[in-house]
């Protein structure tokens, strides 16, 4: 395999929580032009070495290159820039910002690329075309189903034509039709535009659809590796601009779900304050079809 060809790659790279056992030991990893699955069971280290891959978190030791370009010694805003451009992003549930529609989730990784919002938004609505779903354009994540709100978040990852698409048990929130379904349209929209895919699951049904299975146990998952407690300190206060609110062991198993916007732009260097800002017509009709978030008006009695 040519340097050229190479999409992302995973050099002798180890992470470990502080305090903890490693949960990647000197991992090796090379994917070209090609959807990879990476299969073990929960705790051996797929969604960690996803987020090492993709600059989210920083490994121990070792090396990550994301086209060419190595990421391990950048800063934040580097490894911010390289994602936001080369990088595109599934994850198990959605999460898609709610104060935005789906065509305005879409087409927000172009515009924070540069692109004009009128460009931006006629290659968000083909791709939502593409995938189906372009009749639900102008709704809002909460007026959709899972599977519709899946397949608008594969078309962000998508929109901005990566190099390569990490997807973290894409259709694992969804029924076994609606997710088969989903990762079909994903990798089958990743090939046609030459975009590699590395998937993390556990589910062999979906580990067969891709060109090649990767066992974790096989290329550096310590013998028994679990993540550390989720009653640990946080440790990535902040990526690329947003809050990602992962707490010791949640990288590699479950993931402290405080924002959507913390979780789904981890790629993103721009301040919250650089999001389109939906109208006041709109902002009442999303809030008006997801749950109240007012805070209670109750005050708790001061002890003596």
């Amino acid at each position: 395999m040519t340097e050229r060809t190479v999409a992302v790659e995973a050099r002798a790279t180890s992470f470990a929580f502080p305090l903890e056992q490693p949960i990647l030991d000197h991992v090796d990893l090379t994917v070209g032009r090609e959807a990879v699955a990476l299969t073990g069971t929960s705790g051996t280290g797929k969604t960690t070495l996803l987020h090492c891959l993709s600059g989210i978190l920083v490994p121990s030791s070792g090396a990550v290159a994301v086209t060419g370009h190595v990421i391990t010694g950048m800063t934040t805003e580097e490894r911010s820039a390289i994602r936001r451009r080369h990088v595109g992003m599934v994850f198990q549930f959605s999460e898609l910002i709610a104060e935005l529609t789906l065509l305005e989730n879409v087409s927000l990784p172009l515009e924070l690329l540069g692109s004009p919002r009128r460009v931006a938004t006629r290659t968000a609505r083909d791709l939502l075309g593409e995938l189906g779903i372009s009749q639900l354009a102008q709704r809002y994540p909460a007026q959709v189903s899972g599977g519709q709100a899946q397949r608008a978040a594969v078309a962000r990852a998508l929109i901005h034509e990566p190099s390569v698409v990490l997807a973290d048990e894409p259709p694992g929130a969804l029924d076994a039709a609606t997710g088969g379904r989903v990762l079909e349209l994903l990798l089958d929209a990743a090939r046609s535009r030459g975009a590699a895919v590395v998937l993390a699951t556990h589910d062999a049904a979906v580990a067969a659809l891709a060109d090649r299975v990767v066992d974790m146990a096989e290329i550096g998952a310590p013998h028994g590796a679990r993540p550390p407690p989720v009653a640990g300190a946080v440790v990535a206060r902040r990526s690329s601009g947003f809050v990602f609110s992962d707490r010791a062991g949640t990288a590699g198993g479950g993931r402290e779900r405080s924002s959507s916007a913390a979780c789904a732009w981890p790629w993103s260097a721009h301040s919250s304050a650089s999001l389109p800002r939906p109208s006041s017509r709109r902002r009442r009709t999303a809030r008006g079809n997801a749950p109240s978030r007012r805070r209670s008006t109750t005050r708790t009695p001061r002890l003596a």
